[in-house]
Formats: C-alpha cells, structure tokens, sequence
C-alpha cells in the first residue's frame, strides 16, 4: 500500500511487459485503492511495453509526462493494457489533494491499439487540470487515438490523433 512521490524518470530507455508503472497494491482485495502517487515525472524516455501499457500512472496526482515516445505492442481487445500512455484515477482522493491535482502530457510521440493516450478517472474523483498539448497518437483499433474524461478542466492543444 506504499505510494510515491517525487519520482523523476529522465532520458532512459525502457522496456518490459509494461514499461513504467505507477499503480495501486491490489493486495487484500482493493484496501489500498484510494492511496495516491505524487509529483511523477517522465521526461524525456523511449518506453516500451511488450504485453501492456508502455507507460501507465494509476491513482497519480500532479504528473508530467513530457518529450517522450511510449509504445505498447498489447492488442488485448478492449482492455487499458493495450493503450501507450494510461493514466487513470481509479480510487477517491481527498478533495484537498485533487483541488491542487494537475496532470500535463505534452510533446510525446505515443503507439497503442486501443487508444494512444488515455486520460481518464473511473470513480468520483476527478483532476483539477489535465493539460495535453503538443502529443502525437496513433492506435490501431477502431478507437480515439486520444481519450479524455472525468477532469474538472481540460486543456487539448495542437495535438494529432492518427489510426497506426
């Protein structure tokens, strides 16, 4: 159930069944759910996942994914395993924490197959601020190459969603 927080990740080349991960402890059933990462910082990596996301940040708050190119090569159908850049609120947060929470993904170049990028919440949590500007997307699937949902304030500028 621990979280973290101050987490930079600078100019590496990474690669595994999934390339970076932030996630919740599923042990003991979901006890841990409504923990929360802080201040994550990807800049500017080669990330690859082989058999899910290439970069997924669970349950984060106050992130910047920037200048980096993510991959996926999952095309599990219907699944967030298969999208490039995953970042989803799944537990509830304090209000006081989400009131300063701001997610920023600009200039990356992200691969998927159900969806590029992703940036969503699935409970009544919800980002201050989400902010994607500057991103290419390409995903293989039928779907939005970029998908957003669930924050309080989205700002989307100058970015291209293409079929991959």
């Amino acid at each position: 159930g621990q979280t973290c927080k101050n987490i930079k990740v600078l100019n590496n080349t990474i690669e595994g069944s999934r390339g970076v991960c932030a996630n919740y402890a599923t042990a003991d059933g979901n006890k841990y759910k409504n923990k929360f990462h802080e201040n994550i910082v990807i800049k500017g990596n080669t990330i690859t996942g082989y058999s899910a996301e290439g970069c997924t940040l669970y349950n984060t708050l106050n992130a910047v994914v920037k200048n980096n190119t993510i991959t996926t090569y999952s095309t599990r159908k219907n699944e967030s395993y298969s999208v490039g850049l995953n970042i989803t609120i799944q537990g509830k947060a304090a209000a006081k924490k989400l009131n300063k929470s701001k997610v920023t993904v600009s200039g990356n170049t992200v691969y998927g197959y159900r969806q590029g990028i992703q940036v969503v919440t699935q409970s009544s949590s919800r980002y201050k601020k989400a902010v994607l500007k500057k991103n290419k997307a390409y995903a293989s699937s039928k779907s939005s190459a970029i998908v957003t949902s669930g924050a309080r304030s989205v700002t989307s500028k100058g970015n291209s969603a293409n079929k991959r």
